[in-house]
Protein backbone atom coordinates (compact mmCIF):
# COMPACT_ATOMS: atom_id res chain seq x y z
CA UNK A 1 0.00 0.00 0.00
CA UNK A 2 1.41 3.53 -0.81
CA UNK A 3 2.41 5.57 1.92
CA UNK A 4 0.51 8.30 3.54
CA UNK A 5 0.96 11.77 2.40
CA UNK A 6 3.44 12.97 5.25
CA UNK A 7 2.33 14.58 7.83
CA UNK A 8 4.97 17.65 7.75
CA UNK A 9 2.67 19.21 4.76
CA UNK A 10 -0.93 19.45 3.32
CA UNK A 11 -1.66 16.70 0.95
CA UNK A 12 -1.72 18.35 -2.62
CA UNK A 13 -4.14 17.38 -5.96
CA UNK A 14 -1.33 15.92 -7.50
CA UNK A 15 -0.95 13.43 -4.73
CA UNK A 16 -4.43 12.46 -5.10
CA UNK A 17 -4.21 12.26 -8.94
CA UNK A 18 -1.00 10.34 -8.50
CA UNK A 19 -2.26 7.70 -5.95
CA UNK A 20 -5.34 7.31 -8.04
CA UNK A 21 -3.42 7.07 -11.29
CA UNK A 22 -5.35 9.47 -12.93
CA UNK A 23 -4.01 13.62 -14.47
CA UNK A 24 -3.95 16.27 -12.00
CA UNK A 25 -7.32 17.91 -14.48
CA UNK A 26 -9.24 14.69 -13.77
CA UNK A 27 -8.34 14.56 -10.22
CA UNK A 28 -9.67 18.07 -9.78
CA UNK A 29 -13.01 17.62 -12.05
CA UNK A 30 -13.71 14.83 -9.56
CA UNK A 31 -13.08 16.65 -6.58
CA UNK A 32 -15.00 19.43 -7.85
CA UNK A 33 -17.90 17.78 -8.25
CA UNK A 34 -18.44 17.78 -12.29
CA UNK A 35 -20.66 14.64 -13.21
CA UNK A 36 -19.10 13.73 -17.14
CA UNK A 37 -16.64 11.48 -15.22
CA UNK A 38 -16.47 7.49 -15.52
CA UNK A 39 -17.81 6.02 -12.09
CA UNK A 40 -14.92 3.99 -11.87
CA UNK A 41 -12.42 6.93 -12.27
CA UNK A 42 -14.78 9.05 -9.76
CA UNK A 43 -14.35 6.32 -7.36
CA UNK A 44 -10.15 5.46 -7.11
CA UNK A 45 -10.38 9.35 -6.85
CA UNK A 46 -12.38 9.54 -4.44
CA UNK A 47 -11.05 6.37 -2.12
CA UNK A 48 -7.11 7.71 -3.03
CA UNK A 49 -8.65 11.53 -1.55
CA UNK A 50 -9.75 9.78 1.84
CA UNK A 51 -7.07 7.38 2.05
CA UNK A 52 -4.94 10.32 1.85
CA UNK A 53 -6.34 12.80 3.98
CA UNK A 54 -7.17 15.23 1.11
CA UNK A 55 -9.54 17.90 1.91
CA UNK A 56 -10.52 20.70 -0.82
CA UNK A 57 -9.63 24.06 -0.52
CA UNK A 58 -13.10 25.67 -0.18
CA UNK A 59 -12.08 29.51 -0.88
CA UNK A 60 -9.34 28.58 -3.61
CA UNK A 61 -12.43 26.48 -5.09
CA UNK A 62 -14.58 29.41 -4.92
CA UNK A 63 -12.15 31.95 -6.41
CA UNK A 64 -12.01 29.33 -9.31
CA UNK A 65 -15.56 29.12 -9.89
CA UNK A 66 -16.33 32.04 -8.84
CA UNK A 67 -19.38 30.14 -6.64
CA UNK A 68 -19.74 30.46 -2.84
CA UNK A 69 -19.28 26.81 -2.88
CA UNK A 70 -22.06 27.05 -0.52
CA UNK A 71 -26.49 26.88 0.13
CA UNK A 72 -28.73 28.36 2.28
CA UNK A 73 -31.79 26.98 4.30
CA UNK A 74 -34.21 29.49 4.57
CA UNK A 75 -37.03 29.01 6.77
CA UNK A 76 -40.10 31.37 7.57
CA UNK A 77 -41.55 28.97 9.61
CA UNK A 78 -42.03 30.21 13.12
CA UNK A 79 -39.52 28.27 15.19
CA UNK A 80 -42.18 26.28 17.91
CA UNK A 81 -43.74 24.72 14.66
CA UNK A 82 -40.45 23.64 13.29
CA UNK A 83 -38.74 21.77 16.46
CA UNK A 84 -42.23 20.77 18.40
CA UNK A 85 -42.11 17.83 16.09
CA UNK A 86 -39.76 14.74 13.69
CA UNK A 87 -40.47 16.26 10.91
CA UNK A 88 -37.64 19.49 10.24
CA UNK A 89 -35.01 17.65 12.67
CA UNK A 90 -35.17 14.39 9.67
CA UNK A 91 -35.34 16.96 6.73
CA UNK A 92 -32.26 19.40 8.38
CA UNK A 93 -30.61 15.85 8.62
CA UNK A 94 -31.10 15.26 4.73
CA UNK A 95 -30.25 18.07 3.82
CA UNK A 96 -26.63 18.46 5.63
CA UNK A 97 -26.24 14.89 4.59
CA UNK A 98 -26.77 15.60 0.91
CA UNK A 99 -24.94 19.12 1.19
CA UNK A 100 -21.44 17.52 3.08
CA UNK A 101 -21.30 14.64 -0.13
CA UNK A 102 -21.44 17.38 -2.41
CA UNK A 103 -18.64 19.47 -0.18
CA UNK A 104 -21.14 22.38 0.25
CA UNK A 105 -21.19 24.70 3.17
CA UNK A 106 -25.11 24.73 4.59
CA UNK A 107 -26.43 27.79 6.29
CA UNK A 108 -29.35 27.99 7.85
CA UNK A 109 -31.89 31.26 7.88
CA UNK A 110 -34.20 31.81 10.16
CA UNK A 111 -36.63 34.09 9.34
CA UNK A 112 -37.69 36.86 11.78
CA UNK A 113 -41.53 37.87 12.38
CA UNK A 114 -40.67 41.61 12.23
CA UNK A 115 -37.86 41.32 9.59
CA UNK A 116 -38.89 42.19 5.99
CA UNK A 117 -38.58 40.75 2.87
CA UNK A 118 -36.21 43.01 1.37
CA UNK A 119 -33.70 43.05 4.00
CA UNK A 120 -33.51 38.92 3.91
CA UNK A 121 -33.54 39.14 0.28
CA UNK A 122 -30.61 41.90 -0.28
CA UNK A 123 -28.08 39.63 2.21
CA UNK A 124 -29.55 36.11 0.52
CA UNK A 125 -28.65 37.51 -2.87
CA UNK A 126 -25.44 39.76 -2.85
CA UNK A 127 -23.06 36.20 -3.53
CA UNK A 128 -23.19 34.78 0.43
CA UNK A 129 -24.69 31.40 -1.09
CA UNK A 130 -25.22 29.66 -4.96
CA UNK A 131 -28.66 28.55 -4.01
CA UNK A 132 -31.47 28.25 -1.42
CA UNK A 133 -33.69 25.99 0.11
CA UNK A 134 -36.81 27.17 0.65
CA UNK A 135 -39.32 25.68 3.90
CA UNK A 136 -42.37 27.57 3.42
CA UNK A 137 -46.15 27.48 4.16
CA UNK A 138 -47.01 30.79 3.50
CA UNK A 139 -49.62 31.36 0.03
CA UNK A 140 -48.35 33.02 -2.55
CA UNK A 141 -44.87 33.59 -0.27
CA UNK A 142 -43.14 36.79 -0.75
CA UNK A 143 -39.79 35.74 -0.06
CA UNK A 144 -40.25 32.94 -2.93
CA UNK A 145 -40.95 35.37 -5.62
CA UNK A 146 -38.68 38.00 -4.84
CA UNK A 147 -36.04 35.45 -4.67
CA UNK A 148 -37.37 34.03 -7.83
CA UNK A 149 -37.67 37.46 -9.84
CA UNK A 150 -34.15 38.42 -8.55
CA UNK A 151 -32.48 35.07 -10.55
CA UNK A 152 -31.58 32.99 -7.09
CA UNK A 153 -31.68 29.38 -7.62
CA UNK A 154 -34.57 28.14 -5.41
CA UNK A 155 -35.65 25.06 -4.34
CA UNK A 156 -39.04 24.39 -2.10
CA UNK A 157 -39.83 21.42 0.30
CA UNK A 158 -43.21 21.02 -0.34
CA UNK A 159 -45.23 22.08 -3.10
CA UNK A 160 -45.76 26.20 -2.95
CA UNK A 161 -49.07 27.51 -3.08
CA UNK A 162 -49.58 29.78 -5.31
CA UNK A 163 -46.06 29.89 -6.72
CA UNK A 164 -46.21 27.78 -9.64
CA UNK A 165 -42.83 28.44 -11.52
CA UNK A 166 -40.85 27.01 -8.60
CA UNK A 167 -38.92 23.85 -8.60
CA UNK A 168 -39.52 21.77 -5.71
CA UNK A 169 -39.90 18.28 -3.66
CA UNK A 170 -43.12 16.82 -2.43
CA UNK A 171 -44.80 13.37 -0.88
CA UNK A 172 -47.61 11.99 -3.16
CA UNK A 173 -49.98 13.75 -0.14
CA UNK A 174 -52.76 13.21 -2.62
CA UNK A 175 -52.65 9.56 -3.00
CA UNK A 176 -51.00 8.99 0.14
CA UNK A 177 -54.43 10.24 2.03
CA UNK A 178 -56.54 8.15 -0.55
CA UNK A 179 -54.38 5.40 0.76
CA UNK A 180 -55.02 5.74 4.44
CA UNK A 181 -58.38 6.42 4.36
CA UNK A 182 -59.20 3.15 2.39
CA UNK A 183 -57.10 1.59 4.72
CA UNK A 184 -59.93 2.44 7.02
CA UNK A 185 -62.62 1.49 5.19
CA UNK A 186 -60.63 -1.92 4.03
CA UNK A 187 -60.65 -2.44 7.78
CA UNK A 188 -64.39 -2.56 8.53
CA UNK A 189 -64.70 1.21 9.60
CA UNK A 190 -67.85 3.10 8.35
CA UNK A 191 -67.97 6.18 9.37
CA UNK A 192 -64.21 7.70 8.85
CA UNK A 193 -63.58 11.23 9.56
CA UNK A 194 -60.64 13.57 8.81
CA UNK A 195 -58.33 15.89 11.03
CA UNK A 196 -57.30 18.21 8.42
CA UNK A 197 -53.94 20.03 7.95
CA UNK A 198 -53.77 23.79 8.32
CA UNK A 199 -55.45 24.93 5.26
CA UNK A 200 -52.51 27.27 3.55
CA UNK A 201 -49.99 24.32 3.30
CA UNK A 202 -50.12 22.16 0.37
CA UNK A 203 -50.09 18.71 2.43
CA UNK A 204 -53.01 20.06 4.54
CA UNK A 205 -54.88 20.94 1.16
CA UNK A 206 -53.51 17.85 -0.42
CA UNK A 207 -54.22 15.29 2.05
CA UNK A 208 -57.84 16.96 2.47
CA UNK A 209 -58.44 15.59 -0.89
CA UNK A 210 -57.22 12.99 -0.76
CA UNK A 211 -59.78 12.00 2.08
CA UNK A 212 -62.74 13.35 0.24
CA UNK A 213 -61.41 11.56 -2.74
CA UNK A 214 -61.74 8.52 -1.36
CA UNK A 215 -65.13 8.69 0.73
CA UNK A 216 -66.86 9.66 -1.79
CA UNK A 217 -65.36 6.36 -4.18
CA UNK A 218 -66.45 4.38 -1.04
CA UNK A 219 -70.03 6.42 -1.41
CA UNK A 220 -69.48 7.58 2.19
CA UNK A 221 -70.23 10.66 4.15
CA UNK A 222 -67.46 13.13 5.03
CA UNK A 223 -66.47 14.46 8.01
CA UNK A 224 -63.83 16.69 8.59
CA UNK A 225 -62.02 19.77 11.12
CA UNK A 226 -59.72 21.27 9.68
CA UNK A 227 -56.39 22.04 12.08
CA UNK A 228 -54.24 25.42 12.56
CA UNK A 229 -51.49 23.65 12.34
CA UNK A 230 -49.86 19.98 12.75
CA UNK A 231 -49.41 19.94 16.50
CA UNK A 232 -50.09 17.58 19.13
CA UNK A 233 -52.34 20.19 20.59
CA UNK A 234 -54.60 20.75 17.60
CA UNK A 235 -55.08 17.05 16.81
CA UNK A 236 -56.45 16.07 20.41
CA UNK A 237 -58.82 19.27 19.97
CA UNK A 238 -59.67 18.13 16.72
CA UNK A 239 -60.70 14.77 17.64
CA UNK A 240 -63.04 15.92 20.46
CA UNK A 241 -64.62 17.68 18.10
CA UNK A 242 -65.53 15.59 15.74
CA UNK A 243 -66.25 13.20 18.17
CA UNK A 244 -68.54 15.62 20.07
CA UNK A 245 -70.35 16.62 16.80
CA UNK A 246 -71.28 12.80 15.63
CA UNK A 247 -70.65 10.33 17.96
CA UNK A 248 -71.21 7.88 15.41
CA UNK A 249 -67.30 8.60 13.84
CA UNK A 250 -65.79 5.16 14.25
CA UNK A 251 -62.37 5.75 13.03
CA UNK A 252 -59.77 9.36 12.51
CA UNK A 253 -57.30 9.66 9.56
CA UNK A 254 -55.30 12.73 11.07
CA UNK A 255 -53.16 14.59 8.79
CA UNK A 256 -49.91 14.53 10.63
CA UNK A 257 -48.46 12.01 13.43
CA UNK A 258 -48.83 14.71 16.23
CA UNK A 259 -52.13 15.48 15.15
CA UNK A 260 -53.03 11.59 15.16
CA UNK A 261 -50.88 11.48 18.63
CA UNK A 262 -53.50 14.11 19.85
CA UNK A 263 -56.19 12.33 18.81
CA UNK A 264 -55.07 9.07 20.41
CA UNK A 265 -54.54 10.83 23.99
CA UNK A 266 -58.38 12.49 23.30
CA UNK A 267 -59.84 9.52 22.25
CA UNK A 268 -58.40 7.32 25.06
CA UNK A 269 -59.82 10.11 27.59
CA UNK A 270 -62.69 9.71 26.45
CA UNK A 271 -63.17 6.51 27.44
CA UNK A 272 -63.13 4.91 23.90
CA UNK A 273 -60.99 2.30 22.86
CA UNK A 274 -58.44 1.88 20.13
CA UNK A 275 -58.84 -0.37 17.48
CA UNK A 276 -61.81 -1.26 18.69
CA UNK A 277 -63.97 2.09 18.95
CA UNK A 278 -61.84 4.23 17.35
CA UNK A 279 -59.31 3.15 14.56
CA UNK A 280 -56.66 5.82 14.12
CA UNK A 281 -53.88 6.56 11.43
CA UNK A 282 -51.69 9.31 11.17
CA UNK A 283 -49.04 10.60 8.14
CA UNK A 284 -45.19 10.72 8.69
CA UNK A 285 -44.16 7.45 9.92
CA UNK A 286 -42.61 9.18 12.94
CA UNK A 287 -41.05 7.64 16.09
CA UNK A 288 -43.63 8.91 18.16
CA UNK A 289 -46.11 6.97 16.06
CA UNK A 290 -44.41 3.74 16.31
CA UNK A 291 -43.96 3.85 19.92
CA UNK A 292 -47.28 4.22 20.37
CA UNK A 293 -48.27 1.82 17.52
CA UNK A 294 -50.42 4.29 15.42
CA UNK A 295 -50.65 3.27 11.78
CA UNK A 296 -49.28 6.14 9.65
CA UNK A 297 -48.15 6.89 6.06
CA UNK A 298 -44.55 6.34 5.48
CA UNK A 299 -42.97 9.39 3.66
CA UNK A 300 -38.82 9.33 3.37
CA UNK A 301 -38.33 13.27 5.19
CA UNK A 302 -34.73 12.05 5.10
CA UNK A 303 -34.99 11.57 1.07
CA UNK A 304 -37.03 14.80 0.20
CA UNK A 305 -34.24 16.70 2.25
CA UNK A 306 -31.48 15.09 -0.26
CA UNK A 307 -33.43 15.36 -3.26
CA UNK A 308 -33.44 18.76 -3.05
CA UNK A 309 -30.07 19.64 -2.38
CA UNK A 310 -29.87 17.10 -5.43
CA UNK A 311 -32.58 19.66 -7.68
CA UNK A 312 -30.27 22.54 -6.28
CA UNK A 313 -27.22 21.63 -7.65
CA UNK A 314 -28.96 20.73 -10.93
CA UNK A 315 -30.69 24.69 -10.92
CA UNK A 316 -27.18 26.27 -9.72
CA UNK A 317 -25.06 24.42 -12.42
CA UNK A 318 -28.11 25.25 -15.43
CA UNK A 319 -29.93 27.89 -14.18
CA UNK A 320 -31.83 28.14 -17.62
CA UNK A 321 -33.73 24.80 -17.18
CA UNK A 322 -37.16 24.68 -16.52
CA UNK A 323 -38.59 24.33 -12.80
CA UNK A 324 -37.54 20.94 -11.47
CA UNK A 325 -40.55 19.17 -9.29
CA UNK A 326 -40.06 15.97 -7.62
CA UNK A 327 -42.57 13.74 -6.11
CA UNK A 328 -42.21 10.87 -3.75
CA UNK A 329 -43.92 7.94 -3.09
CA UNK A 330 -45.50 7.18 0.14
CA UNK A 331 -46.75 3.74 1.46
CA UNK A 332 -48.70 1.77 3.85
CA UNK A 333 -47.54 1.63 7.64
CA UNK A 334 -49.87 -0.91 9.50
CA UNK A 335 -50.05 -1.03 13.46
CA UNK A 336 -52.36 -1.88 16.10
CA UNK A 337 -54.33 1.22 15.75
CA UNK A 338 -56.30 -0.01 12.63
CA UNK A 339 -56.90 -3.77 13.44
CA UNK A 340 -60.96 -3.39 12.88
CA UNK A 341 -63.78 -2.13 14.87
CA UNK A 342 -65.38 -4.42 17.88
CA UNK A 343 -67.70 -6.98 16.46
Amino acid sequence: MPARASDTRAVRMVDVAARAGVSQTTASRVLSGFKSVAPETRAAVTEAAEALGYEVNLAARSLASSRAQSIGFVVTEPSAHLWGGTYFPRLLQGITEAAEDSRLQLAIFMRQPDQSNKRLRRYLTQGHVDGLLLITSTREDPVLIDLLNHGMAVVVGGRPIGVEDASYVDVDNFRGAALATNHLVSQGYTRPAHIAGPADTAAGEDRLRGYLHAMSESHLEPAFVQARDFSYQEGAAGAMTLLDRDPKIDSLFAAGDSLGLGAMTAITSSGRRIPEDIGLIGFDDSEPAADASMSTMFQSVEQLGKEMVRLLISRINDPEQPPLQTVLGTRLVERTSTRGPRT
